[in-house]
């Protein structure tokens, strides 16, 4: 539900069909859908290793490699068109990702697409920072896990049914 969400928030924003968006979430919600970010990105030290880690990662919560380039690798849902809503860029040896507190929190379609995601992230070299579960301190139906790619970025995927619709 919170991948289509989203997938739905991006197309819509990225082709400015804004009465798409409209017809598809209440009016309450729509301001601070709309207030959200366009796109992401951090820097990796080497682009292929990191697009290796992220294909994986990803894959299981929805979002493919829509985008390619000799110095970026974009993601987002399949078919997506426009800006890639996050993606990698080859930063060298000056990659490092931001300070204590900084997370980047991707939608997951499911608990079962976050179990997938963490495996996935630990198998190709992430490292755990939280093990798939309930987030009891944040909300009795926030389900998430955290892991550190291999840049030392902390990723977090969360499905939590009861986000506003």
């Amino acid at each position: 539900m919170i991948a289509r969400l989203l997938t739905a928030i991006l197309q819509a924003t990225a082709s400015r069909e804004a009465e798409r968006a409209e017809a598809l979430f209440p009016p309450r919600v729509l301001p601070y859908l709309r207030a959200m970010y366009h796109h992401l990105s951090i820097g990796v030290k080497s682009l292929d290793r990191a697009g290796e880690f992220y294909d994986a990662a990803l894959a299981p919560l929805g979002y493919v490699r829509v985008m390619n380039h000799p110095r970026a690798i974009g993601y987002g849902p399949s078919g997506f068109k426009g800006e890639a809503p996050f993606a990698i860029l080859d930063a060298g040896a000056e990659a490092a990702p931001p300070g204590r507190g900084f997370h980047l929190a991707f939608a997951a379609p499911s608990a079962e697409a976050i179990n997938l995601f963490h495996a996935a992230a630990l198998a190709s070299g992430g490292q755990d920072e939280g093990a798939p579960g309930i987030r009891q301190h944040y909300d009795p139906g926030y389900y998430a896990a955290f892991v550190r790619d291999l840049d030392g970025h902390r990723l977090e995927a969360v499905f939590w049914p009861d986000m506003p619709r």
